[in-house]
């Protein structure tokens, strides 16, 4: 990946100066190829390294896109780091980010021993807990890493954004995430590390302005930083209830426009039952009024739940498990702006 940072060496992601470099290949004679990706647009790269393992090369972009590119590499040969580090620049522009590329030391031979499933949640920004710049929610998705090391995500971003990409483990347990958004109008970046039961990093999230989704949200656009974080899920039906002995819950959900609030102006909360996948309005419990119905989906952890706000609009909302605190979170769509979602134990309400 490469991006600016600030001083501080935080992110600093912006599209313009933004990118990946793609299926980077090195053979035994120094000879190097792959495809620089940037603003939506592939480059290709291939050069050799010279003796101390450097490398320049400049990047000419056709008439219409921006400057022209220069990428400064060196592949470590002494230290074992398996890195090629350096920059992206353009001097035009004005602006130089550091690139590091991690080798993907994974294979049938070699395997990655924490290959298992996971549950990750990209949170709101700090700004956003009034869901009025930029979506309340939190963005969820399924993550898989294989025995070779390769790491595949799926899920949506808290506007409905759907978000895929695939990419590969490092020797120290970090992945590169990069996509392209709204038809080249955004971007998702940033490092996933993995523990043995977890996964968290950065991940910076920009929409520019008037980049469009359906519902139409946001279109002032908004750069977030989110500190992503997520727990292993799997599921077998020989271990019994996902939750094991909690089975009873409360859904609560918020968003910016008042659709989602009661007439005291509290969230809406509903006092469920979880039996087997479906989520069940219990009854006598003081529920709003307006239907509520839901399901998680046992093979992935991803939840998918619709409800009648207070203006009878039909939600639908997005989520995903988190075992570790036997419950989950996400997100669903306003009209114009995007609500919260979390999913808790009922206490007072536990079966007996």
């Amino acid at each position: 990946l490469f991006y600016e940072t600030n001083n501080d060496a935080t992110p600093n992601v912006r599209l313009l100066s933004a990118g990946a470099l793609l299926k980077f290949t090195v053979k035994p004679t120094g000879a190097f190829s792959g495809a620089l990706k940037i603003n939506g647009k592939n480059y290709t790269i291939a050069n050799k390294f010279n003796l101390s393992g450097d490398q320049t090369v400049t990047i000419k972009r056709k008439t219409g896109d921006q400057s022209d590119l220069t990428v400064s590499l060196h592949l470590d040969w002494a230290t074992g780091s398996r890195q090629v580090s350096g920059t992206v620049s353009c001097a035009v522009e004005g602006w130089t980010a550091p690139l590091v590329l991690n080798q993907a030391i994974y294979s049938k031979e070699n395997q990655y021993q924490n290959h298992a499933r996971y549950t990750l949640f990209v949170p709101p920004a700090i700004d956003a807990e009034g869901g009025t710049n930029s979506p309340a929610g939190d963005g969820i998705a399924q993550i898989t890493n294989n025995v070779v090391g390769q790491c595949k995500l799926a899920g949506y971003l808290a506007d409905g954004t759907t978000i895929t990409a695939a990419t590969y483990i490092s020797k120290d347990s970090n992945a590169p995430v990069y996509v392209s958004l709204y038809k080249n109008a955004g971007l998702l970046e940033g490092w996933l590390h993995f523990g043995e039961t977890n996964v968290s990093g950065l991940l910076t999230w920009v929409k520019t302005s008037g980049a469009f989704t359906k519902p139409i949200t946001y279109l002032n656009g908004f750069t977030n930083v989110a500190a992503a974080t997520g727990n292993l899920y799997s599921y077998s039906k020989s271990q019994g209830p996902l939750f094991g002995s909690t089975t009873n819950f409360v859904i609560a959900v918020a968003d910016a426009e008042g659709a989602s609030l009661d007439a005291l102006g509290n969230p809406l909360q509903w006092h469920v039952h979880l039996k087997n996948n479906a989520l069940i309005p219990t009854l006598n419990a003081g529920n709003p009024p307006g239907k509520i119905s839901g399901s998680i989906a046992l093979a992935t952890g991803l939840i998918k739940i619709t409800f009648s706000s207070i203006d009878n609009s039909k939600k639908t909302i997005n989520g995903a498990v988190d075992l570790p605190s036997l419950g989950g979170a996400g997100y669903f769509i306003s009209t114009n702006t995007g609500g919260s979602f979390i999913l808790y134990p009922d206490i007072v309400n536990q079966p007996q």
